[in-house]
């Protein structure tokens, strides 16, 4: 047990550089939202929190611990000296970067690589100090091959739990980061597993035995029990990570089987064309569940009325309890027409599907309902002007696309081509294998600059009640409502209808209406002084007098 310290020292530490190395490698494929920041946060915080207990605890294993720093003043020959600063350097980088994303709300990407070179330094000098020369049966690749080994196994490890807990959203990068991880942790157990032959042969052949009175392979043989235990375990480890990739894969095959047996095209095609739900993480460790976000206004506004995603649901799957939207996670089919719906970008781990198309044709999945939205998003983003579908057996696509030609029609576009899907499944399975395939983005600024919108709205300022307090102007995210120098000026075709203006006014004056357009309104108004309080507030007329704080409350609620 006195060496206990130093074990859970050497673990901790380990596991920490490991995870910083590999989510600084894997940065390039995580998404750099706001969103995602905060994700990855807890992750990294709990990194900083191992290592520094780890740090503690390696001063537990000194005699004197208070004694501890006194261990740096060798650092120009003593490898334990250099183990320890550089260990200090790593937890204070990775300190400071766990608090600039406290402030800033944005992972500080270069800090954190500065703190996973100094890891790795600190691993190399923690592994310099083993192979020192006192120690013979030490002095092998073997040694660098368990330390450097332990970093990369243990930091996979801890990313694929990070995944598994909190997907990044995006189910491809998801699936890639999964088998360059699986496999970079099935190459570090081949590598240890190679080396052991000629570390046998070393220690053989070891002049001078530190394992007095017996031969250092004797030695070695006599802790074999111990050994099989952890090599049982590090491959172990690494066929569950194999075996979970090949249920995913065999998934995708059973559904394929299924899909083909029914005789339906479109249907057959599902086996390849729902990436979404067959290449997703299998659930050994339950992935973030798709719900609703802080950003939605039932939650941000007391007073929001606003239910787009509600009455565009065609499960039923969100639905109105207590005055905030919650999502049914057994009912949820992932069709993602709540995402084109939503003026807030408020449904979280959810993305649209994953579609094929080639030529400016797309060819599905048309297994699932799909929003106006995201075809108007197809044909700005993808050039799509067809679709190859079987409108006699998808007929929930009927809709959407008649509205579609006649959105396009209005704005004077040429409408899409309805064309004839392959005559058999095994044909259309054979095509949609050599397809490029992608989604759209969904957010509202992707949707705004597409013009993906199928309706239009209408703002209202109803002056006899207006107060002309700016709270609407404020809370607008689009700028319908502007308040200049003595105008304020109403765009409607901004509006995407998120509700907003109208949930924040203490009178009712600003009201929304879907499909209805008006055009850009400006009304003037000027600046007065009260007579009671004598502050300045805005007024539709220089004859105005009196605040409306001080025409509500007779008795000058601000005046002296």
């Amino acid at each position: 047990m006195h060496e206990f310290p130093l074990v859970l020292f050497t673990l901790l530490m380990q596991g920490a550089v490991g995870f910083t190395l590999m989510l600084c490698l894997t940065a390039g494929q995580l998404p750099r939202t706001g969103n995602a920041t905060l994700v990855t946060f807890p992750a990294v915080l709990g990194t900083a929190l191992a290592g520094g207990l780890g740090l503690l605890a390696s001063t537990l294993h000194l005699g004197y611990p208070l004694n501890a720093f006194n261990a740096l003043r060798h650092l120009s020959s003593s490898w334990l000296s250099r183990e320890i600063a550089l260990a200090g350097v790593f937890m204070a980088l990775l300190g400071l970067g766990v608090l600039l994303t406290m402030t800033k709300r944005r992972m500080p990407w270069p800090l954190l690589w500065l703190a996973a070179l100094a890891g790795m330094a600190d691993i190399v000098a923690m592994a310099s100090i083993y192979c020192h020369a006192s120690v013979a049966t030490w002095q092998h690749v073997n040694t660098w091959a368990m330390f450097l080994g332990s970093v990369v196994l243990i930091g996979a490890a801890v990313m694929q739990l990070r995944l598994a807990l909190r997907p990044t959203g995006n189910t491809q990068a998801n699936l890639r980061l999964e088998r360059r991880l699986t496999l970079l942790a099935l190459a570090m157990v081949l590598i240890r597993l190679l080396i052991q032959p000629a570390y046998y042969h070393f220690l053989a052949h070891v002049a001078v035995p530190v394992t007095f009175p017996l031969p250092s392979l004797a030695a070695f043989d006599a802790s074999a029990g111990l050994r099989l235990m952890g090599w049982c375990c590090s491959v172990g480890g690494a066929m569950v990570l194999v075996l979970n990739m090949t249920r995913t894969q065999g998934r995708a095959r059973a559904r394929w089987g299924q899909s083909a047996d029914t005789g339906r095209r479109t249907a057959a095609a599902s086996g390849v064309l729902q990436h979404r739900g067959l290449m997703d993480l299998f659930a050994t460790l339950a992935p973030a569940p798709p719900g609703v976000g802080a950003r939605c206004a039932r939650k941000r506004l007391r007073r929001s009325r606003c239910d787009r995603c509600i009455t565009r649901c065609p499960t039923g799957a969100l639905a109105l309890h207590d005055g905030v939207i919650t999502l049914a996670r057994d009912r949820c089919t992932g069709c993602g027409i709540c995402l084109f719906a939503c003026p807030a970008d408020a449904l979280e781990h959810l993305a649209p599907l994953t579609r094929f198309y080639r030529d400016g044709v797309l060819f599905g999945p048309f297994t699932l309902p799909v929003a106006v939205e995201e075809l108007l998003l197809w044909h700005a983003h993808y050039a799509i002007r067809a679709i190859a579908v079987d409108l006699t057996h998808d007929t929930h696509w009927l809709r959407p696309l008649a509205e579609l030609n006649l959105l396009l029609r209005q704005r004077g576009e040429p409408g899409w081509q309805c064309m004839v899907p392959p005559a058999t499944p095994g044909e259309m399975k054979r095509r949609l294998l050599a397809m490029p395939r992608g989604r759209v983005p969904h957010d509202v600024t992707s949707r705004r600059a597409a013009g993906a919108y199928a309706l239009s709205f209408g703002v209202t300022l109803d002056a006899g009640r207006c107060l002309l307090c700016g709270a609407c102007g404020h809370i607008c995210p689009e700028g319908v409502i502007r308040f200049n120098e003595g105008t304020l000026t109403l765009d409607p075709s901004r509006c995407h209808g998120c509700g907003d203006c109208a949930a924040v006014c203490p009178v009712d004056a600003v009201s929304v209406a879907a499909g209805e357009t008006f055009s850009v309104t400006r009304l003037r108004f000027t600046t007065a002084r009260c007579v009671s309080c004598g502050e300045p507030w805005r007024a539709w007329a220089a004859s105005e007098t009196r605040c409306p704080l001080c025409r509500r409350h007779g008795f000058g609620m601000r005046g002296g």
